[in-house]
């Protein structure tokens, strides 16, 4: 789903292929497709079929189908030099929220219960994206899945530029770290590369819409990289902060 908000598509129809075991079925696979049916009623898509099969340990696989209302969809190849950088929400939340769980604490307070709940059961920007392609806002997009400074290196590459970020300029959830926020991912939020003319042309409630859900956070250059501009005025490479996120492929 989030994939799809990413592009500014909207969800229509989804597949779920289950390999598990039948006691795993019977105790656990009742509250997974509790959880997909939460989201069938909240984003109006429906389950078209699948595959059931027996294995060792729980697998799914969940295909996702869209559909472009107008337009061609947003890619992560489009970001030019002198676009603005923008995120929407806030970061590091869910990389907090896992951290407070390995802790193995029973109490939380009500912040603490909100980064958890930002882990578990994370929200796509399907309205967001689809604002975004309605307004021809963006010419480069993708979510935030796997860290924020490794997803803007692949959107970088995409598009064979550099981007400059402002770190204090990143939006943060209180008791999240300036890591969390720039490595951590899973928060599903939007990044995206916009024209400073598309926001120009912007007027009324459609500035005001893009104004609450998006934030500039730096911007993209020709020369390839990733810098950072700290609070103390330094500039720093991305490298600087190790691993840039997740990587699925490394161990």
């Amino acid at each position: 789903l989030s994939d799809l908000a990413a592009m500014g598509a909207t969800p229509r129809y989804y597949l779920v292929s289950v390999e598990c075991a039948r006691a795993l079925a019977e105790r656990r696979l009742r509250h997974v497709y509790a959880g997909f049916l939460d989201l069938e009623r909240q984003w109006k898509i429906r389950l078209i079929g699948g595959n059931v099969s027996k294995g060792d340990r729980l697998s799914l696989h969940t295909p996702v189908i869209g559909e472009m209302n107008e337009g061609l969809p947003l890619t992560r190849h489009g970001a030019r030099p002198g676009n603005g950088l923008y995120v929407s929400g806030d970061l590091g939340a869910a990389a907090w929220g896992l951290r407070l769980l390995r802790t193995g604490k029973k109490r939380w307070t009500p912040q603490e219960r909100q980064a958890i709940r930002r882990f578990q059961q994370p929200s796509p920007r399907i309205e967001e994206g689809r604002f975004l392609l309605q307004h021809g806002l963006a010419s480069a997009g993708m979510d935030i899945s796997d860290g924020l400074l490794l997803d803007l290196t692949r959107l970088c590459r995409a598009g064979m530029v550099g981007a400059v970020l402002e770190v204090d300029s990143i939006p943060r959830r209180t008791g999240a770290t300036e890591r969390d926020a720039l490595t951590g991912g899973e928060d599903y939020e939007l990044l995206v590369a916009v024209p400073h003319r598309a926001i120009d042309l912007l007027r009324g409630e459609s500035l005001s819409v893009f104004e609450k859900n998006f934030r500039k956070i730096g911007w993209i250059e020709a020369r390839p990289g990733i810098r950072l501009h700290l609070s103390d005025g330094s500039v720093v490479s991305a490298s600087r902060f190790g691993p840039l996120g997740w990587d699925h492929w490394k161990r």
